[in-house]
């Protein structure tokens, strides 16, 4: 058979794949935090979900995944726009957060 031909039907064999599944978590509740001087884990994280998808909204903030409140100076920074992905229940309830300068504002989904 000939190249061109064995790729005409590889081509076909493509076309008529069925569409992929998608992989990933399934993301079912939301939840705005305010990150202020004082350290605050994630409200929902008492629900058991699996996984956390969080953008920093306002303006800078530190956290920690060890259940250990962190600081304006200790702490991983995330920048405005920053996005933080948790794939445990275990980080999810462990997370801390704070603010760096003013008052900021996280977005956060949660799934399974």
């Amino acid at each position: 058979m000939s190249s061109r031909r064995q790729a005409a039907i590889l081509g076909s064999q493509l076309a008529h794949a069925p569409p992929p599944t998608p992989v990933g978590p399934s993301y079912g509740a939301f939840e705005s935090v305010t990150v202020s001087s004082t350290a605050v884990s994630l409200p929902m994280a008492r629900l058991g979900f699996d996984n956390a998808l969080i953008t920093v909204e306002t303006d800078q903030v530190r956290f920690r995944l060890d259940a250990v409140a962190p600081t304006s100076s200790v702490g991983h920074l995330l920048d405005v726009g920053d996005v933080l992905a948790l794939d445990s229940a275990d980080q999810i309830a462990n997370a801390r957060f704070i603010r760096v300068t003013s008052d900021a504002t996280l977005r956060a989904s949660y799934g399974k």
